[in-house]
């Protein structure tokens, strides 16, 4: 009995550690400066905890949602009330029908124009310029030394 209650539990805590492992992530940040303010307050988030939020005015909850898979999305809008700098997780939707989407009702609803609207479907992919121009050095080096190591065992 004790060899398969041992069984058991690893196996719960093997299925809870692979269901955090297997979140879908993406920074979140918001500002009315920049992007580079917006990276000062970066988070990263797991989208699916995100489906627990209400959906504002509807009344309704994400969770109702079955099945949804994510994207990442970078944001910039800006109007007679302000700009706003926007990070954050998405459902899934080609890049056109959710830019083409999000102009039609932040115009609608807030005056707000889309300046900028970018999504990515790799995790973490909105990350800052910064961060990412690192990680493109970062993998330069890597290379670049392999290759002079090729090089001198030649």
């Amino acid at each position: 009995m004790d060899v398969k209650f041992g069984k058991v539990v690893s196996l719960a805590a093997l299925l809870v550690y692979a269901n955090s492992v297997h979140c879908f992530k993406c920074y979140r940040c918001s500002s009315t400066s920049s992007f580079e303010d917006c990276a000062q307050a970066i988070r990263t988030v797991n989208c699916e905890e995100l489906q627990e939020l209400s959906v504002p005015g509807s009344g309704t909850s994400t969770s109702s949602l079955q099945n949804v898979t994510f994207a990442c999305t970078s944001v910039s809008l800006a109007g007679t009330i302000g700009k706003r700098y926007i990070k954050t997780c998405i459902p899934s939707l080609p890049e056109a029908q959710f830019c083409e989407l999000l102009k039609n009702q932040t115009q609608l609803l807030t005056g707000l124009v889309v300046q900028e609207c970018n999504v990515c479907y790799r995790e973490l992919c909105n990350g800052s310029d910064q961060l990412n121009h690192v990680t493109k050095l970062l993998v330069s080096s890597v290379a670049l030394s392999a290759f002079m190591l090729l090089v001198k065992i030649k």
